[in-house]
């Protein structure tokens, strides 16, 4: 866990609210599935009596890792340990080779969006009610307890991903935070309209939701590492290296407010900035930190 502790010390020292820890149980970088990768729930539970100034959240957690039963108890002791400060992230599921190496069925991908609605509805029921049931194609339950509940009455829960006609129902009915990684201002826009159609369906105002967007950072960076990282972002967008640089936050000062101006504009409320040695640098995030977070912090 050390390396947990010292970005957790450079978030504080650094003023930072958050740091959050990756979404999957091997590293998703398919040439080196060997990477360390800490488990999510369990590493953030370790982290958060220590520190905290700067809390330490899981972005998304597969649905399929666990039952959702087991993750709202989990998560509702978290929220204990904490003193109220947990952001619970749930995502459908996706990386087909952890699933495979670990026994845990991948499902289909209409299987995965169902199982994670059906999820969303026990885990925000045990988290406010008496007992839970639900009789479900995937889960099924009955008279399900959480006691204690959440110190927090509303626990956020963060939901992930992009599919618009599935997943981004299940986020407007569901989710209090929506995150999006590597897109750019004109799809985080379009997706949002996305979500707040779906809310007109569902009868949810869409407001209530925080748009959070994870992007990499990559400030003052040498040109041999921005031309890395472009590559890198481009080959996952499957898109060229000047379209993936929209997706980053990289370059000089000016090319960074303006960037973080648009995706405003577009919708954007939470910004989410990934650390990725050596791809990044720790004193990306400091001089980032310095001059450019005092710009935006009082908005």
């Amino acid at each position: 866990m050390g390396a947990i502790a010292h970005l957790l010390g450079q978030g504080r020292r650094l003023g930072l609210r958050l740091v959050v820890g990756v979404r999957s149980l091997l590293s998703d970088l398919r040439a080196r599935p060997d990477r360390p990768v800490y488990g999510k729930l369990d590493s953030t539970e370790r982290a958060q009596p220590e520190h905290q100034a700067c809390a330490y959240r899981a972005l998304v957690n597969g649905n399929t890792y666990r039952n959702p039963c087991l993750t709202a108890k989990m998560a509702a002791t978290l929220d204990q340990v904490s003193g109220g400060r947990l952001n619970l992230g749930l995502g459908a599921g996706w990386f087909e080779l952890e699933h495979r190496s670990f026994g845990i069925d991948f499902k289909t991908v209409g299987g995965r969006l169902q199982a994670l609605d059906e999820s969303c509805q026990i885990i925000k029921g045990m988290f406010t009610q008496e007992k839970t049931t639900l009789k479900g194609k995937h889960y099924n339950v009955v008279d399900a307890v959480c006691n204690p509940k959440p110190v927090q009455k509303h626990l956020p829960l963060m939901i992930g991903g992009h599919g618009e006609k599935v997943l981004l129902k299940i986020v407007a009915k569901y989710a209090d935070m929506w995150n999006m990684g590597n897109a750019d201002a004109d799809e985080m826009k379009r997706l949002i309209g996305v979500i707040e159609r779906h809310g007109d369906t569902v009868g949810r105002n869409t407001d209530e939701i925080e748009k959070t967007l994870m992007l990499a950072l990559c400030y003052k960076a040498p040109k041999q590492r921005e031309e890395t990282l472009t590559g890198i972002v481009a080959m996952m967008a499957q898109t060229t290296p000047d379209k993936a640089r929209d997706r980053i936050i990289i370059g000089g000062k000016q090319e960074c407010v303006d960037k973080i101006e648009r995706f405003i504009k577009a919708g954007v409320t939470h910004f989410i900035f990934m650390h990725i040695p050596p791809m990044t640098a720790e004193e990306d995030i400091q001089a980032f930190a310095e001059d450019i977070i005092p710009q935006f912090r009082s908005r």
